[in-house]
């Protein structure tokens, strides 16, 4: 599997951003699409390459990540939907009916509804797992993946991710649980739901005004989504879960090895989710086979935000198009430009400043490198 793996300041499609400009693009664009009883609601926006969208969760549906993944649609063709028991894609479906093989199937359909030979998958949280299930179901439909916040890929995984996850939260554990074993929570109440997910993603970004206003944003999302819709949505996820994290040995990463397509993970450390976890996924991980053949790509670069610039808009463009891409981190100190250097496989290159920003770049296969700091 070849990946880059990047772990910054980035609170990845969980942060709120001011949206670019895209003149360029068309207007959002709606539709359904039918699977089975139901039908998905789909959300097109841009022009250029094809990119669909997979939402986190699995209890979530697209609207989190607006606006801010829209500052993409000036350069590609942005294809966002809710997943089937979820958001606008709930009526008719019972949960039972949804598991991972027709969450799969429907992002097939949705494919070829768009009339695409091989997109792009850009999936976040949950979202990831579900690009990776069905990247190696089909590895010839899928031209590239960008995990965001990648969630476990195996059941051990998901053990280590619980973990880290009471530690961080701490005190907030015991409230959040005190909130979820309410009759109004259980109901699906709005403003019930909206309190837990204060807690949950609380220590998951570092700036107040962004925590601020994406909590906003998600308590606005529950009250349009109703107290109906919010149980079924947790029902649908809780049949996920079992056929994923809960599922004896469940475990997706060898089967990652076999995969050739170009991947770009991104981590963020001030998320929950373990750096560990993305590593493991972009191959990293002492579980990966000493006599595997693939060159493995890895990249560090520590504090890099892409929230408050283009740089993120910049990365992404580059990696999904196939061009070299110029990877820039500001936090003050003069700037370093080190223009198409060959490193050789095992080198290291660390670069600190006296303010604290600090650069890591680790080539695992004898490669060239773009890295422009300023």
């Amino acid at each position: 599997m070849r990946t880059r793996l990047i772990v910054g300041g980035l609170a990845a499609a969980l942060v709120t951003a001011r949206a670019l400009q895209t003149e360029r693009s068309a207007p959002p664009r709606e539709s359904r699409i039918p699977v089975g009883k139901a039908s998905l609601f789909s959300r097109e926006v841009g022009r250029g390459q094809p990119v669909i969208v997979l939402h986190g969760g699995p209890d979530f549906d697209h609207g989190y990540l607006l606006p801010d993944l829209d500052r993409l649609a000036g350069a590609f063709r942005l294809i966002y939907y809710d997943q089937r028991g979820r958001g606008r894609s709930a009526d008719h479906v019972q949960p039972e009916e949804v598991t991972l093989a027709s969450d799969v199937d429907d992002l097939d359909k949705v494919r070829q509804h768009f009339h695409l030979e091989s997109p792009v998958l850009l999936g976040h949280s949950w979202g990831a797992v579900l690009a990776l299930e069905y990247a190696v179901r089909h590895p010839e439909r899928v031209s590239r993946i960008i995990l965001m916040n990648p969630a476990p890929a195996s059941a051990s995984d998901f053990a280590l991710l619980r973990k880290a996850y009471v530690q961080k939260l701490g005190a907030d554990m015991d409230r959040q649980k005190e909130i979820m074993a309410g009759a109004a929570y259980r109901e699906g109440d709005p403003e019930a739901v909206a309190a837990r997910y204060r807690l949950h993603f609380k220590p998951a970004l570092k700036r107040p005004e962004d925590y601020e206003k994406l909590m906003a944003k998600m308590k606005a999302g529950f009250t349009s989504q109703g107290k109906d819709r919010i149980v079924k949505a947790r029902a649908v996820e809780d049949r996920l879960m079992r056929d994923t994290w809960q599922a004896d040995g469940y475990n997706l990463l060898p089967k990652l090895r076999t995969l050739t397509i170009p991947t770009l993970v991104i981590s963020g450390d001030h998320d929950f989710i373990p750096g560990e976890i993305a590593a493991h996924i972009a191959g990293g991980n002492s579980e990966r086979s000493a006599g595997h053949s693939q060159k493995l790509r890895t990249l560090h670069l520590s504090r890099v935000c892409w929230r408050r610039s283009k740089r993120f808009q910049r990365l992404l463009s580059a990696y999904a198009c196939d061009r070299a891409a110029t990877l820039i981190a500001r936090r003050g100190g003069k700037g370093l430009d080190l223009s198409l250097l060959t490193l050789s496989a095992g080198s290291v290159l660390e670069i600190r400043w006296p303010c604290g920003c600090e650069v890591r770049l680790i080539i695992s296969a004898c490669q060239k490198v773009q890295l422009v700091i300023r």
